[in-house]
């Protein structure tokens, strides 16, 4: 394709089909029949399994206006926990929205289309904490340990054994589970999460960086 996503990862006909409630999330998530609001003109995905878990982009053409093009990927993006992007165009206009954490929203209009290169997060002007975190629902928390094992875990070309597959997902688990427990201290519920501090320290090196082996041994072993 000429924007280089794969024809494996892009679905058009049937119309993908958007869950109306969370209810309806689980109950797909778990196979069952499920109510929708609406069906996308065409879906993008992270890797080549048509899964829901691995929903990137989803595109709509057939609202008239950006008015409506708007409400309506808002509508499907909302419905739809781990679709990262919404893109509108009726020919002449064109409408990119982004999710960003605690449901907020970033909109570009006049956007390019998007590529499967591109990076589609949109991290917050302020830093999660504790007390900006939410529980995430069912059909979340499984979406997104399906997406990590599919798309990171499986596809990294240097981890090819079952084993060491499982012990890079743990090894994420426990760096999350080592950011809650810092973070749910009383004292540090308003700091941001030590999961993005500590992969900070890490990428960026320095004396910091130089404590980061010392700190993943402690967690990992």
């Amino acid at each position: 394709m000429r924007l280089g996503w794969k024809e494996t990862q892009l679905r058009w006909k049937p119309e993908w089909q958007v869950p109306d409630t969370p209810h309806d999330l689980t109950k797909r998530e778990r196979g069952q029949k499920y109510a929708v609001c609406g069906s996308a003109d065409l879906v993008a995905f992270a890797d080549d399994s048509g899964e829901w878990y691995a929903l990137q982009v989803i595109f709509e053409f057939k609202a008239p206006d950006i008015a409506h093009g708007k409400a309506q990927l808002l509508r499907y993006l909302s419905n739809e926990p781990m679709a990262k992007m919404g893109f509108w165009t009726n020919g002449s206009q064109t409408l990119a929205v982004y999710k960003r954490h605690q449901s907020e929203w970033v909109f570009v209009e006049n956007a390019g289309l998007p590529h499967p290169t591109d990076d589609l997060t949109q991290p917050p002007d302020v830093p999660p904490t504790w007390n900006t975190m939410r529980q995430p629902s069912e059909a979340e928390l499984s979406g997104a340990l399906k997406r990590l094992v599919a798309t990171v875990v499986v596809s990294d070309p240097h981890v090819v054994r079952r084993e060491d597959q499982l012990r890079e997902l743990l090894h994420i688990l426990l760096v999350k589970l080592e950011s809650d427990a810092i973070a749910s201290r009383s004292a540090n519920r308003d700091n941001s999460v030590d999961f993005q501090n500590l992969w900070r320290r890490i990428n960026e090196g320095g004396n910091h960086g130089k404590q980061s082996p010392r700190e993943l041994q402690r967690i990992f072993s």
